[in-house]
Formats: structure tokens, sequence, C-alpha cells
């Protein structure tokens, strides 16, 4: 929930799997006269709306994966904007979280469509954490994936493992 007259850049987080109190609202709300980017990021398998819009608000959104689209978006007024930029997955695509990793059960599982579906062309003065929320590299393989967890694939994540651990 942003307050009002903000700019705010959500990059590769993941939403899932979230409950309302009352069961109405959504994941995230943007107030009056606001902007938010989202970038590389996941919205998948949350009660309400994904996105809900009060008064003249601008939702950009790029290379990430918003469960039901434009359809799971509630315009609160209807003087707010979202631009679906390049690279997003369709609405009803699952984004095949590990469901076997009991530590990060948001991360992606091999055949997850969110492994390298994310950009690397973000505002300027954004940097990356070399990490992910794990630990493990962020940027794996061809690009950056959708969401909080960096696919590692089983020679990657072998690798790492040797780089960090003690003989």
């Amino acid at each position: 929930n942003s307050d009002n007259n903000l700019v705010l850049d959500v990059i590769n987080c993941t939403f899932a799997d979230n409950t309302l109190s009352y069961n109405r609202g959504s994941t995230i709300s943007v107030s009056y006269n606001s902007q938010v980017n989202l970038y590389n990021t996941i919205l998948y398998g949350n009660d309400g709306y994904s996105i809900t819009l009060f008064e003249n608000v601008l939702v950009n959104i790029n290379n990430s994966l918003i469960e039901g689209s434009n359809n799971n978006v509630h315009y609160y007024y209807p003087l707010s904007i979202v631009n679906w930029e390049d690279g997003n997955l369709q609405g009803d695509t699952n984004p095949l979280f590990d469901s076997t990793n009991e530590q990060y059960p948001y991360s992606l599982s091999a055949n997850s469509p969110c492994i390298d579906g994310g950009t690397l062309n973000l505002p300027e003065g954004i940097e990356l954490p070399e990490y992910d929320l794990a630990g493990n590299p962020r940027v794996v393989g061809n690009s950056i994936d959708m969401g909080a967890y960096e696919y590692q694939g089983t020679a990657a994540q072998e690798e790492f493992n040797i780089q960090n651990s003690t003989f």
C-alpha cells in the first residue's frame, strides 16, 4: 500500500498465497497521484485483486507475471492507467514454484516459465543485489528470472555450493 504522490519501483519480488482478513482488498494498493513500476515480479495465488488503483494512478508492468492480468486489477477510480509493457507472461500462466523446496517454497522449479523471463533494463540508479533472497547468485543463465529467487539449475547450484564450502 503506497502513500499519496509516490513513485515506487518493485523489482524481483514474489507475492504469493496471501490471504485477506476480510475477504476483500488486494495484494498491492496504489494511492492517489502515485506511480508504481513492476519489474520481474510475480503476483500469484493471492486472495482478492492483484492490484487496486485509486485516483490518478499509473502502473507500468514489465517482464512480470500478474495472475489474471487486467482482469485482476481493480480500477477503484477510472482515471488510472496500467501499461502492460514488454515481456509479461499471460495471466493464466502458472509460475511453477518448487513445492519440494521446504526452505524456499516460492523458488522456481526447473520448468518454470519465469526462468530467464526478467529484464535487466531497469530504471537509472537501480542496482540489483549480487545475490537473491536465498543467497544464490542473482543472475544465472541467459537473463534474470522473474520473482525473488533465481533458478540455479543443477550445475550452477553445485558450483555455487563448492565455491562457498570450506575444505
